[in-house]
């Protein structure tokens, strides 16, 4: 969502997907998902990994989590008031 965002600023217009799209990228990404981490056992397998490391780790890996999570919310955040405020701009002068 953010990318397109920005690709919408760059571009200057507005895409305007159907609910569809956005419904078959959710599955599919599901699926990718579902896939890699149960069928082929990667989540596992980091979970039992997780498990034997020493504490120090895993709170510095568990941090470094939170740290990401917060920066994508911040960048998502930013990304929409600039979305609205490049596009209020634009209409208003007339683009």
């Amino acid at each position: 969502m953010v990318i397109g965002t920005w690709v919408e600023i760059y571009i200057g217009e507005r895409f305007y997907f159907d609910r569809w799209v956005i419904r078959i990228a959710a599955v599919a990404l599901y699926l990718i998902n579902y896939y890699i981490l149960a069928t082929r056992g990667h989540g596992i397998k980091f979970e039992r990994e997780f498990s034997n490391l020493k504490k120090s780790r895993k709170v510095l890996l568990l941090a470094s989590c939170v740290v990401m999570v917060l920066v994508a919310i911040a960048v998502s955040i930013y990304s929409v008031s600039a979305y609205h405020n490049y596009f209020h701009i634009v209409t208003k002068k007339g683009f």
